[in-house]
C-alpha cells in the first residue's frame, strides 16, 4: 500500500506580504547552502543532541537541513503555505516568538522521549525546522479551523490506483497529519528505529495548539467566520440575515467601525424602518473611524448616511471633523455640506467659527467666487476679531470693515 497527500492551497489569502516568513525561508536556505559542503561536521557541532553541552544547538539545529528536496524544500513549502497566513493575523513579533518557542519545545519533547524509550537514538543529532513549523501547524489548526485546504492525493493498493483533489477543513487535515506522526512515533518506541524526529513534530504541534487556545485564537476565528458569513449574506441580498450577523459581530467586536457601518447599510437595504437605530449605527461607525484615523472610511460612511437621510446633523465636533476630513480628501462638496450643517445647526459652538472660515475657502476652491465672498462677508460680520482673519485668502474682495 502506498498513499501520498500534497496540500497545495488554503482558501484564504494573506493581506500583506509575509516578510518575516520570507526572511526565515531565506535564512534556512542560506544555512543549507552554506553548510552543505561539510554537512557532517556542521551537524556534529550545530545539531541538537540531548545533553547539557552546547545549549546553543537548541537554536542552531532549527536552521540546518540534511537534504535539499526531501528536507529543506518540503519544510520551507509548509512554512510558506501555513506560515504566511499566520504572520498575517498574528503579527511579526508574536509569529516569531511562537516559531522559536515551538522549535525549543520540539527539541525538549524529542529529548525526553528518546531518553525514556529510544536510547539508541540519543546520539543522533536532531536538525531541521520541522519542529518549529509543527508548532505553527498547531496554531493554524485552531486559528483557521474552518478554512479548507485543497489536497492532491495518490493512492496505490495492489492493482488499485486512484488520484485526485479533495478539500478538507484545516482542523481535520492537520489532525490526519499529526495522527500519522503519532502512529509513526509509537512504532518508533516499539522498535522501528526511524531516524525521523516524529516526537519533535508532535511536541511542536501540541505546543502550538496550547498557545493558540491560550491566546483565544479560536474566538478570533469565530469572529472572522461570522464576518465572512455576514458579508456573504449581504452580497446575496439577504440583508435581514446579514443584519443579525453583523449585530452578533458587534457583540464580539464593539469597537469595529466597519461592523457598525455594514450593519447600518444592511438595515437600510432590508427596509428596516427604525431610522434612529440606523443613524446611530452610522454615527458610531463615523466616530470610531475618526478615532482610528481612518479618514477615507469616515468620509464614505458620512456620505452613505447623507445619501440616506440628508437632514441628519451630527454633534459639532464630529461635524467639523468630517468637514475637515472631506476637505483634505478634496471632496469639497461633501466638506461644504458638512460645514454648512454645522454653521446652521450649531451657531454658537467653538467649531462654528473655523467652519465658517473654511467654508468660504472651499467655495473659492470650487470656483464659486460669489458665494465665497458672501460667506466671507457673513464671517467677518459675526467674527470681526477672529484669529483666522489674517490667514484669509487674498482672493476675497470683502475685507474687515468693507
Amino acid at each position: 500500500m502506498f498513499f501520498f497527500l500534497f496540500p497545495y492551497k488554503v482558501n484564504r489569502a494573506f493581506k500583506e506580504v509575509p516578510l518575516l516568513t520570507i526572511i526565515i525561508i531565506a535564512v534556512n536556505a542560506f544555512f543549507y547552502f552554506g553548510t552543505s559542503v561539510d554537512l557532517e561536521n556542521t551537524v556534529k557541532y550545530l545539531g541538537f543532541v540531548p545533553n547539557i553541552h552546547g545549549l546553543y544547538t537548541w537554536f542552531t539545529s532549527m536552521f540546518l537541513h540534511g537534504d535539499f528536496f526531501s528536507h529543506l524544500l518540503w519544510n520551507m513549502y509548509f512554512l510558506w503555505l501555513f506560515g504566511a497566513l499566520l504572520e498575517d493575523v498574528l503579527g511579526k513579533l508574536k509569529f516569531s516568538l511562537i516559531y522559536l518557542s515551538s522549535g525549543l519545545v520540539a527539541c525538549l519533547v524529542h529529548a525526553g522521549i528518546i531518553a525514556l524509550f529510544v536510547p539508541s537514538l540519543k546520539e543522533v543529532p536532531l536538525i531541521g525546522a520541522s519542529g518549529a513549523i509543527a508548532g505553527l501547524l498547531g496554531v493554524f489548526a485552531v486559528r483557521f479551523y474552518k478554512n479548507k485546504i485543497s489536497i492532491a492525493y495518490f493512492v496505490f493498493i495492489l492493482l488499485f490506483i486512484r488520484w485526485g483533489v479533495l478539500e478538507i477543513i484545516s482542523v481535520a487535515a492537520l489532525s490526519i497529519w499529526v495522527g500519522r506522526e503519532l502512529l509513526s512515533g509509537l512504532l518508533q518506541i516499539g522498535g522501528l528505529a526511524s531516524p525521523v524526529a516524529h516526537w519533535a513534530h508532535i511536541g511542536g504541534f501540541v505546543f502550538g495548539v496550547i498557545v493558540a487556545l491560550s491566546f483565544r485564537l479560536a474566538k478570533d476565528a469565530d469572529v472572522e467566520y461570522l464576518s465572512g458569513e455576514a458579508d456573504s449574506w449581504a452580497r446575496m441580498g439577504i440583508h435581514s440575515g446579514a443584519s443579525s450577523r453583523y449585530t452578533q459581530l458587534i457583540e464580539n467586536r464593539p469597537k469595529d467601525p466597519e461592523a457598525y457601518r455594514k450593519l447600518a447599510r444592511s438595515m437600510l437595504f432590508s427596509g428596516n424602518e427604525n431610522r434612529e437605530e440606523i443613524i446611530q449605527n452610522y454615527m458610531k461607525a463615523i466616530n470610531l473611524f475618526l478615532k482610528n484615523q481612518q479618514k477615507r472610511e469616515a468620509m464614505q460612511a458620512y456620505q452613505e448616511l447623507n445619501d440616506a437621510y440628508s437632514g441628519v446633523v451630527l454633534d459639532a465636533k464630529t461635524q467639523f471633523a468630517l468637514g475637515s476630513v472631506s476637505e483634505s480628501q478634496a471632496q469639497f462638496q461633501v466638506a461644504a455640506d458638512a460645514y454648512y450643517k454645522l454653521i446652521e445647526n450649531h451657531p454658537d459652538c467653538p467649531e462654528t467659527e473655523k467652519a465658517s472660515f473654511r467654508l468660504a475657502h472651499i467655495y473659492l476652491k470650487m470656483g464659486d467666487k460669489e458665494e465665497a465672498n458672501k460667506t466671507w462677508q457673513r464671517f467677518v460680520e459675526k467674527y470681526p476679531n477672529s484669529q483666522w482673519i489674517p490667514f484669509a485668502d487674498c482672493s476675497f474682495t470683502v475685507k474687515v470693515g468693507g
